[in-house]
């Protein structure tokens, strides 16, 4: 009788630690309701690589430089600035950023499928999304901005209108949004 009184009490023990468990998880997952912009210092090496492979070389990602979005629905875009040193003169020209993006996004109004890419901002006010073979997928308008009163080497910001971002390095930006 004691063994199955002892029996009864963990079992009862084991469900009242399960409900405990799930009831934060279950309450952090309604909380969950909308996009966040992730600053460098919530996106660890677990979240972004700490190299990034672009163009036959491995490249380190500069995680101090860093931005994401982290959707309501749990999927991410993030951008990091890149260690470009070890590339020819005329990739650096191009190739500042990398992004990996977990859903289809629009930058600057093209859709561009989830996956990896390398991305710059060119000197002629165009930013460009290059596949991991170093060849341009397309070219978009970059804005820059005086205004901005504290611009940083790499951040995304909210933009005017719901579920749009700016993915800023210094003063110039392109906008973006999940793709539909």
């Amino acid at each position: 009788m004691r063994i199955r009184a002892t029996f009864v009490e963990l079992l009862a023990l084991v469900l009242l630690g399960a409900v405990a468990t799930t009831a934060p998880m279950a309450q952090a997952t309604t909380e969950a309701t909308q996009d966040v912009v992730l600053k460098a210092a919530e996106i660890t090496p677990a979240l972004f690589p700490d190299k990034v492979f672009f163009r036959g070389k491995t490249a380190a990602a500069q995680l101090r430089n860093t931005g994401g979005i982290h959707f309501a629905d749990g999927m991410y875009f993030l951008a990091a600035l890149v260690d470009n040193s070890g590339y020819s003169t005329a990739i650096r020209e191009k190739y500042q950023a990398y992004i990996l993006a977990e859903v289809p996004i629009e930058i600057g109004g093209i859709k561009l499928p989830a996956g990896a890419y390398g991305v710059g901002w060119l000197k002629d006010g165009k930013f460009v999304v290059m596949d991991l073979g170093a060849h341009d997928i397309f070219k978009v308008d970059s804005k820059h901005d005086d205004g901005l009163k504290h611009p940083v080497p790499l951040q995304i910001v909210a933009g005017g209108a719901a579920g749009t971002y700016l993915l800023y390095s210094g003063r110039d930006s392109v906008e973006l949004k999940r793709a539909n």
